[in-house]
């Protein structure tokens, strides 16, 4: 498990436009952030969540999560 409020970080790109969110782009207000990033026993399974990840000009914000399947190279 991995905190993201301060460490790595995150960033989204919504399909079809050019918007990006990320933990990293701040507001120009007192805004608190968290989220992880977790990873499953085994490692077969990503979970990341955030809330909020602000656009750039950090007039929109979203909150962010998923799950992603991981996928390691062949041991030869």
């Amino acid at each position: 498990m991995y905190d993201l409020s301060p460490g790595p970080y995150v960033i989204v790109s919504m399909s079809g436009g050019p918007t990006r969110y990320s933990n990293l782009f701040e507001p120009p207000f007192p805004s608190p952030g968290f989220g992880q990033i977790r990873f499953s026993r085994g490692g077969k399974l990503m979970g990341v969540g955030y809330h909020p990840a602000y656009s750039v000009a950090g007039d929109d914000a979203v909150t962010v999560a998923g799950v992603l399947t991981c996928k390691y190279p062949k041991r030869k």
